[in-house]
């Protein structure tokens, strides 16, 4: 198991994972797709973790799949999904080689999954995602960017991408990559852009006792 999936597995080990979907992406996702049939948009969770945005696709009706590289997350989406009698499915895999054919996906969804890793394999992710979209699919990617405070709290091993971190938001993950919006357009070179959106909370009173401290970028972009 690569270094990186062992760090995430300790993590789902423990507990540490979300229990409800993400709410920008549940209006991502229902905007797109909420007049359509939806048993027939396929969607893949990408990194699905504890289940929260599986859970969230599955009960909307979209014909939902998902996929993690640490074994416990799959088995707690699994039992999640079973307790509420939905159905998905759910496997344990790697993303540099997504075991889907080509053009299977109206939508790839990745909740702060993608950035876990070297830059070189963020880019092998990449082409992966673009080769099991459909044409016209979206991806729909929430990536850290360098705006985000905590960044200080890790050392920098290779360029924008840390780990060792001593506290903060990432302070139990073992690579966490900062986009810059160069490296986005780099990526998603053979995509269609949508849309860019920076996300950021700035406390305005002490930071250090701010209860959430987030930067990110929201992408949209289709094949």
């Amino acid at each position: 198991m690569e270094k990186e999936i062992e760090a995430w597995e300790r993590n789902y080990q423990k507990g540490r994972y979300n229990n409800w979907p993400y709410d920008i992406l549940v209006s991502l996702v229902m905007n797109l797709f909420a007049v359509k049939e939806r048993q027939q948009i396929k969607i893949l969770d990408l990194g699905c973790g504890g289940g929260n945005n599986t859970y969230f696709l599955a009960k909307e009706g979209f014909k939902t799949y998902a996929i993690d590289g640490a074994p416990k997350g799959v088995e707690i989406t699994k039992k999640r999904l079973k307790q509420e009698n939905l159905n998905a499915q759910c496997i344990v895999g790697n993303f540099k080689n997504l075991p889907y054919e080509n053009d299977f996906f109206n939508c790839i969804i990745d909740r702060a999954s993608i950035y876990c890793n070297i830059w070189k394999d963020i880019k092998l992710i990449f082409n992966e995602v673009y080769r099991v979209l459909k044409k016209e699919g979206i991806y729909i990617g929430f990536l850290p960017n360098l705006n985000h405070p905590d960044l200080i709290y890790g050392e920098e091993f290779e360029k924008n991408t840390y780990t060792n971190f001593k506290e903060g938001s990432y302070s139990h993950s073992d690579i966490a990559h900062f986009f810059s919006k160069d490296e986005i357009i780099d990526v998603l070179k053979d995509f269609m852009i949508e849309d860019i959106l920076e996300h950021k909370l700035n406390c305005i009173l002490d930071e250090k006792k701010s209860h959430l401290r987030l930067a990110e970028y929201i992408v949209m972009a289709r094949k």
